[in-house]
C-alpha cells in the first residue's frame, strides 16, 4: 500500500470522519482483495479550491494493480449483488455488496453535509 498526499491546506473541516473512514476502508479492503500476488494499491487525496469561501473539495483516488473491471461492469458496479464473472467471484468469494455500501455511505456523507451546511445559512 502506497499513500501519495498533496499538501493539504484546510484541515478543519465539517463532516463525519466516521463515514469517511468506513468508506475509504472499504474501498482499500477491495483494492488489497482483488489485488494481484505483491500487487500495489496507491491512494491519494487532493484539495480543490473553490470560489466560495470556506468551500473546499477533496477528491480521493484509489489505484491498485488488481484484476480491474470491464466498462459494461462498471455499470453495475453499485447494483446489490452485482460481481463481474472474471474469476473473482468464485476466488475472492465477494457478495456483491461492497460497493453498494460505498454508495451508501456516500449519500449519507452528502445528507449530512447538507444538513449541516443548510443549518449554517439558517442561522446567519
Amino acid at each position: 500500500m502506497e499513500h501519495k498526499t498533496p499538501e493539504i491546506i484546510h484541515k478543519d473541516l465539517i463532516g463525519s470522519p466516521i463515514h469517511l473512514k468506513r468508506l475509504l476502508m472499504n474501498i482499500l479492503s477491495n483494492a488489497v482483495k482483488y489485488n494481484k500476488d505483491y500487487g500495489k494499491s496507491y491512494l491519494s487525496a487532493r484539495e480543490i479550491p473553490s470560489d466560495q469561501d470556506g468551500i473546499v473539495t477533496f477528491e480521493f483516488t484509489c489505484q491498485d494493480t488488481g484484476i480491474g473491471m470491464s466498462e459494461e461492469f462498471q455499470k453495475h458496479l453499485f447494483e446489490l449483488f452485482a460481481q463481474e464473472q472474471k474469476g473473482g467471484a468464485s476466488k475472492f468469494g465477494g457478495t456483491g455488496l461492497g460497493m453498494p455500501i460505498d454508495m451508501k455511505l456516500l449519500v449519507e456523507i452528502i445528507a449530512e453535509l447538507a444538513g449541516k451546511n443548510k443549518n449554517r445559512e439558517d442561522k446567519g
